[in-house]
C-alpha cells in the first residue's frame, strides 16, 4: 500500500520521504523530525477484534463538542473521507490520537490510519484484495489535503499494428515431433 501511495504522490508532484521497515518507532519519528516534512502520515492495520477504518490525529477540542480545524485534523479527515468511500464495513471515524507515540512526538502535522483489522478475517480479506484501491484512496486524501489533483501513471503507449506478419520461433529442437 505504501509503495502505491508513494508512486501516486510522486507523480502528483509531492516529495515523499519514507522510513525504512527496519527502523524502530522512535527512529521513524526522529527521522521525520530531522527531515521537517509538511506532514507525517503513518499507514497501519489494526488488531484487537474490531472492524473498519479509523484515522488518528492530534485533535484539539473546540469546546462545542467538536474539534478545532487544525492541519492534523484536516489531514485525518481528508484521508478518512476517501478510504471510507471504499470500505465495505462500518468505519470508525477520525479519532483522538494524542496517546499514540507517532502522533504525539512528530513535529509535522501528523495522522495515522488503521486501514482495517488484520485479525478480522473479513477485514483482512478486504485489505489483501484491495491493495491498489486503498493506496489510491490514501493518496487521493493526501492530495485533497494539499489541494492538488491526484495524477495517475500514464498507461503504456500502444502502437498500431503495422500490417506485417511476424514468425516467432518458440524453441529449437533437433526433431520437431
Amino acid at each position: 500500500i505504501a509503495d502505491i501511495v508513494e508512486q501516486l504522490l510522486k507523480i502528483s508532484g509531492i516529495t515523499v520521504i519514507r522510513n525504512k521497515p527496519t527502523m524502530t518507532l522512535k527512529q521513524v519519528v526522529e527521522d521525520s523530525n530531522k527531515n521537517k516534512p509538511d506532514i507525517h502520515f503513518a499507514i497501519h492495520s489494526n488488531a484487537g477484534g474490531g472492524t473498519g477504518c479509523e484515522v488518528y490525529a492530534w485533535l484539539v477540542p473546540d469546546g462545542k463538542g467538536g474539534y478545532k480545524d487544525t492541519p492534523g485534523y484536516r489531514l485525518a479527515k481528508a484521508v478518512y473521507n476517501e478510504v471510507s468511500k471504499i470500505t465495505p464495513m462500518a468505519d470508525r471515524g477520525v479519532k483522538q490520537g494524542v496517546h499514540l507515540y507517532e502522533i504525539k512526538n512528530t513535529v509535522a502535522s501528523a495522522a495515522l490510519i488503521e486501514i482495517a483489522f488484520h485479525d478480522n478475517p473479513v477485514d483482512a480479506s478486504w485489505i489483501t484484495n484491495n491493495i491498489d484501491n486503498i493506496g489510491k484512496a490514501i493518496a487521493q486524501g493526501i492530495c485533497n489535503y494539499f489541494g492538488i489533483p491526484l495524477k495517475e501513471p500514464k498507461p503504456p503507449k500502444e502502437t498500431a499494428p503495422s500490417g506485417k506478419l511476424y514468425k516467432v520461433q518458440v524453441g529449437a529442437f533437433k526433431s520437431r515431433a
